[in-house]
């Protein structure tokens, strides 16, 4: 069977074996994939291409007679991930009959992410967390959308997210409880929690369970496998090896179910007596639709001479569904996690002094947010980060956002902050050849130390006007952070670090195009994560959740507290 533009059901099948859905779920739960782990397995065929601009246009309905199975239930639910997990063990704990449908081999099925970023879980407060107010955080988080996002649906997320955390582990031992820490605890020592970063705010927050920086033995996948297997115990029906293909509707436009495609290619009805909730994951596997939604990552990488990548990417399937049933999109460009941004190495965010490739000061540094890493710096061609002895201590007074370093964990503040001390040691000691690192903390480039600013110039192989314009600049800086007011670029005051005592260092590092993670913008909705048609009115018995729903960031998925997608 074809639709209107040629796309045959076997095409349609080659993406069935791809992984389950995206990221975590909006409004609920979320795990910051920048530290995902155990990547579920490859499918065995690529996911189909779809002719150009043609994504939009919904297969031909599927006819009765094609039908080989039909299924019954209150809830039909399209997806396994963070958020279809979530999804079916609440709607099963109501006391409704539930069938999840889920692409993924039953004996591969897998999740991404470590982190669960919430506010005011008693878990947290265990944990000797201070209470945010919810209001606070949802004045940053305007701010930082940009006003873009669903405000009744952010708000609930902000006020009723460390209730769903802790009903979350509900089901989880003790000793597995006992394994999950506080990110960045210890916070940074000297972090003003009464005012911003870049005009911005941060908290505590992070529900982190094992993985790239912590080594325990209870990880996200786990806690995902023991949710869904406690919700299968109350009754949950999961069908696993089935990829959603078109939602059904009545002649009122009610969305009254779904038809699947199973492992066997065969064509599968199932009808929602309450509504379907589309917990698919996102669309970054397909390239059609980030060339049209993602235009700001697209022409970013471009402008690099790269090609926009999504690395973790889905095939899109629950949002297409959604839109040729006739919801509506959020209004470009939809956000993405990452492959916009750009870290200046050492730690990211906590920036002193970045000088553009013609060695002038460019931008405020003290962006607070790896998100907001200078998207400026996207002109150039390298960054210059200069610093002098006292790095480390001004540290202390940055936000511990996503992409810093951990500095005060018992067991981390030895791998971190002891890795970029390391690094300065042996900066030192290299002398004008300077040290060449490349990690996760430092980033990659090579790290000169010298006795004079002079000395430092000549390091990094400047002369002329190269070099009379990097001295000029640091000393205008300087300059700057004595007036204790940046009149040139406005920095914050409290970020005005100068660069005036010896050793002093300087790391150059390569703007280039990056790749996202994931997308995470999607279809309009309610507070409820009902969805809305092109008249923005609710769809009847239509949900989406997860990376499916949209107006959750703005322009770019942002980290006030890590792990909140």
């Amino acid at each position: 069977m074809k639709n209107t533009k040629g796309i045959t059901r076997r095409d349609f099948l080659k993406g069935a074996a791809a992984s389950a859905a995206g990221l975590a779920a909006a409004g609920l739960l979320g795990g910051c994939a920048a530290q995902s782990q155990n990547e579920p397995e490859s499918p065995s065929t690529p996911t189909p291409e779809i002719p150009a601009a043609d994504w939009r246009t919904a297969p031909a309905p599927v006819a009765d007679s094609e039908i080989k199975e039909t299924y019954d239930a209150d809830v039909i639910i399209v997806g396994l991930g963070h958020a279809g997990i979530a999804a079916s063990r609440a709607a099963i704990e109501k006391g409704v009959s539930v069938i999840t449908l889920e692409k993924q081999d039953e004996d591969i099925f897998s999740v991404l992410g470590n982190d669960i970023g919430h506010l005011n879980s008693q878990w947290l407060k265990n944990h000797g967390v201070a209470e945010v107010d919810p209001v606070e955080a949802m004045q940053d988080w305007q701010m930082r959308s940009l006003y873009r996002c669903n405000a009744p649906l952010v708000m609930k997320f902000l006020q009723k997210s460390g209730s769903a955390f802790d009903w979350y582990i509900e089901p989880f031992s003790p000793d597995d409880i006992n394994t999950i820490r506080v990110s960045n605890m210890p916070y940074p020592t000297h972090y003003d929690f009464s005012g911003t970063c870049g005009g911005q705010k941060f908290w505590p927050g992070t529900a982190q369970f094992s993985g790239r920086y912590f080594d325990g033995n209870f990880s996200l996948i786990d806690a995902a496998k023991k949710e869904r297997d406690y919700a299968v115990g109350m009754g949950l029906t999961i069908h696993y090896s089935t990829s959603g293909y078109q939602l059904i509707k009545d002649d009122t436009g009610r969305v009254t179910g779904v038809i699947a495609i199973n492992k066997d290619g065969n064509y599968v009805r199932y009808n929602a007596a309450k509504g379907v909730i589309l917990a698919a994951g996102d669309f970054g596997a397909d390239a059609q639709m980030v060339n049209e939604l993602c235009p700001e990552l697209v022409d970013t990488n471009a402008l690099h001479n790269t090609e926009a990548t999504i690395s973790m990417g889905r095939d899109g399937s629950g949002i297409k569904m959604a839109v040729w049933a006739g919801a509506q999109l959020e209004p470009r460009p939809l956000p993405a996690m990452g492959g916009i941004e750009f870290k200046p190495a050492p730690a990211g965010p906590a920036g002193i002094l970045w000088l553009d490739k013609n060695y002038k000061r460019y931008t405020t540094e003290a962006v607070g947010d790896g998100v907001y890493s200078v998207q400026s710096a996207r002109k150039s061609g390298k960054i210059t980060s200069v610093f002098d002895s006292h790095y480390m201590e001004y540290l202390q007074y940055f936000p511990a956002a996503h992409g810093s370093i951990f500095l005060n964990h018992e067991s981390l503040a030895a791998d971190d902050g002891a890795t970029v001390q390391a690094a300065l040691d042996a900066a030192v000691a290299a002398g004008k050849e300077g040290y060449v690192v490349e990690n996760f903390i430092l980033g990659s480039g090579t790290l000169y130390a010298a006795n004079t600013m002079e000395e430092l110039a000549e390091d990094l192989k400047l002369e002329g006007a190269e070099k009379e314009t990097f001295l000029a600049s640091v000393d205008r800086y300087n300059e700057l952070c004595a007036k204790g007011v940046d009149e040139d670029l406005g920095k914050e005051s409290r970020y005005l670090f100068s660069v005036q005592d010896a050793p002093f260092f300087a790391i150059q590092s390569e703007v280039t195009g990056g790749h996202a993670l994931v997308t995470v913008g999607g279809i309009m909705a309610t507070e409820n994560q009902q969805a809305l048609n092109h008249d923005l009115d609710p769809i009847d018995g239509l949900f989406v959740t997860g990376n499916c729903c949209g107006e959750r960031w703005g322009f770019q998925y942002f980290t006030p507290i890590p792990g909140v997608s």
